[in-house]
């Protein structure tokens, strides 16, 4: 075996290195070292037992130092060693990694739980001030008032004698507006003043209008137009044959209001109806007043409201049915309210 150059110690503190296994070996103390009848050799420390580039019994040991071998190398190429201090990748265990997302879920999960209940309390303490924080001024939205539902509209009406004695002040009792027809003609129509809510009369068929006097309650009135006042009038204005009569109307809208009609009959039987513009309540019609062979004084009180604003409520009254040959239907005056 050739011997350990003079310029190394022993035992040596690296791999002695042979030309004839390394030829990139460029260290010039082991040129020339070989071992008979192997390729290449080199010394390691340790048991030759020890897994390396491969396992072959160990030469004899150099004197003196019996923990080093020299072993032979193999043809085979080295595999990579792995250094002491490197650890071993392990492989990781899914299921364990499974527990260990349902744990923390199941933690966030108890943590949101115990805010949910303790939050409302702690803030409302706070809110009312016997908390420890500083008190939280609360904004309380004002609840919207529902919109009220609009009453439906109506017309509603009743008959009623009218009055026989005393006087019917249309100033008081048309406290919107008020009507007369027939003062001294048939063509002659008085108001109430700077109201003009009640139209004048449209003959309906029949024969005139004409004036009459003999109403049996009279009509006054201090606030009128074009007479400005007139003090117990019995005049009207009537129409004659079956068909006849008249047509006139008041403002209607959302707000209720009640119009008094003052008519009579002569041996006819007549007919009042009322209906609205906007058609938004059924029309209202009466054909009771009746008198087969003289005079009957009456009243139409109605109340009536349409759906919306700026509607008309158009009154008619006529004879439907005639007992003679003089038979006609009167209109006096009007009031609204």
């Amino acid at each position: 075996m050739s011997s350990i150059p003079p310029d190394r110690s022993w035992p040596p503190t690296e791999p002695l290195r042979y030309p004839s296994y390394d030829d990139d070996d460029t260290n010039p103390s082991l040129r020339g070292l070989s071992a008979p009848d192997v390729s290449g050799r080199h010394v390691l420390p340790g048991d030759s037992s020890m897994p390396n580039d491969a396992t072959i019994p160990a030469l004899p040991p150099a004197p003196g130092h019996t923990q080093w071998s020299i072993q032979e190398y193999t043809s085979a190429p080295i595999a990579p060693r792995t250094h002491p201090g490197e650890r071993k990748l392990r492989r990781r265990n899914p299921f364990g990694r499974t527990l260990v997302v349902l744990a923390i879920g199941a933690l966030i999960g108890l943590v949101a739980g115990a805010l949910i209940f303790v939050a409302p309390s702690l803030f409302g303490q706070l809110g009312s001030g016997t908390g420890h924080g500083f008190p939280i001024t609360r904004h309380n939205t004002p609840t919207p008032s529902p919109t009220p539902t609009p009453p439906p509209p109506i017309i509603t009406g009743s008959l009623a004698p009218a009055p026989t004695n005393g006087a019917i002040n249309l100033t008081a009792e048309g406290t919107l507006d008020w009507a007369h027809w027939g003062l001294t003609s048939a063509s002659d129509f008085d108001h109430k003043a700077h109201a003009d809510l009640i139209s004048n009369y449209t003959p309906i068929k029949g024969i005139g209008p004409f004036q009459y006097g003999s109403y049996p309650v009279g009509f006054s009135w201090s606030d009128g137009t074009p007479d400005a006042s007139a003090l117990n009038s019995t005049t009207g204005v009537l129409m004659f044959a079956k068909g006849g009569g008249f047509s006139f109307t008041v403002p209607a809208g959302r707000d209720a209001h009640t119009v008094l009609i003052y008519v009579s009959v002569y041996q006819t039987q007549g007919k009042l109806t009322a209906s609205l513009s906007d058609h938004s309540a059924p029309t209202y019609a009466d054909s009771s007043l009746i008198n087969s062979s003289g005079n009957t004084y009456a009243v139409y009180t109605l109340t009536y409201r349409a759906a919306s604003d700026g509607q008309t409520l158009t009154i008619t009254f006529t004879s439907v049915n005639d007992y003679g040959f003089f038979g006609s239907v009167s209109l006096q005056s009007v009031a609204l309210q």
